[in-house]
């Protein structure tokens, strides 16, 4: 005898919405917890699997948020029948418009407010570079480098400045437009 999983209401969503886009879900519990695998096919025909544990929003939207393109037409390259019926070209499209479905199903959850969009805080290292030049008056480059490494700076929110005199630093040149670097 099978028992009816116990569905609650951001759950029993996820269901309908993924239904109404053409997936068959099947639900089942592991350690208590309620979980879920996905099964639909591309446009092209491709049999997609998606394995929701625990079965939530934020699952699915990791998933979204991981799928790679690149990495599903590799995987799906190593069969031979797959390379005999889709060219590279053929991939990319079914594969960015299965993943182009996914978005618009996870948009639509969020849709009507009754799921709440969690929002996290992400720290992303960067660099403001702005690249210009001092004219130095000095008697070798070497000594020009070490004066303007240790006499001249921008501090954010104020002005470029020197500490030496405008007989040895006469001028600078610099673009108010920085550059940025994102790593």
């Amino acid at each position: 005898m099978t028992t009816k999983i116990k569905l609650n209401k951001e759950q029993e969503k996820l269901v309908n919405v993924l239904e109404c886009a053409d997936f068959n879900v099947h639900t089942y519990e592991i350690g208590g917890e309620i979980c879920a695998e996905l099964e639909t096919y591309t446009d092209g025909g491709v049999n997609m699997l998606i394995t929701l544990e625990p079965f939530s929003v934020e699952e699915l939207k990791n998933n979204v948020e991981n799928f790679s393109i690149d990495e599903e037409i590799e995987t799906n390259r190593l069969n031979a029948d797959y390379r005999n019926m889709f060219t590279i070209t053929n991939s990319v499209e079914d594969f960015t418009s299965f993943s182009e479905k996914l978005n618009r199903i996870l948009e639509s959850l969020y849709a009507d407010n009754s799921i709440e969009r969690t929002i996290k805080e992400y720290k992303i290292r960067n660099k403001y570079v702005f690249e210009g030049a001092f004219y130095v008056n000095a008697e070798s480059l070497e000594q020009a480098r070490e004066i303007v490494d240790k006499n001249c700076s921008l501090l954010l929110g104020g002005n470029i400045n020197t500490t030496q005199s405008d007989s040895v630093v006469s001028d600078w040149e610099f673009d108010i437009k920085l550059k940025t670097i994102i790593y």
